[in-house]
């Protein structure tokens, strides 16, 4: 789904001061994008933009400690997965995709503990 502006994560943070980006598209400069793109390149430009640190807060580094989802999530196609299995192997290729790499910053190394 593509929200229009800001939306609160689906996942519930262990505490206020933990935060994960987004894994919804949202849009950015009037086109549809994701944090996967946001990091990609000019990130610290690319998060001075009004909405995207809200979407995005452990890419744009917003000062919050990130966290890998427990247990399993949608990982889009009808099909879910783990941090673990994740982790287990094509790392790389797996967090190119922004719905595992959202759900699973740490293992994907995104951001550190």
């Amino acid at each position: 789904p593509i929200t229009s502006a800001p939306t609160k994560s689906p996942f519930k943070a262990p505490d206020e001061n933990f935060c994960q980006d987004t894994s919804l598209l949202f849009n950015y400069r009037n086109m549809v994008k994701s944090c996967f793109f946001i990091g990609r390149k000019n990130t610290q430009t690319r998060c001075s933009f009004p909405g995207v640190a809200d979407e995005c807060p452990v890419t744009c580094q917003v000062g919050c400690q990130c966290f890998d989802t427990e247990g399993r999530f949608d990982r889009g196609n009808n099909r879910t997965a783990t941090c673990a299995w994740v982790a287990r192997k094509n790392t790389d290729k797996r967090c190119r995709k922004n719905a595992i790499r959202s759900n699973c910053p740490l293992t994907c190394g995104v951001c550190s503990a």
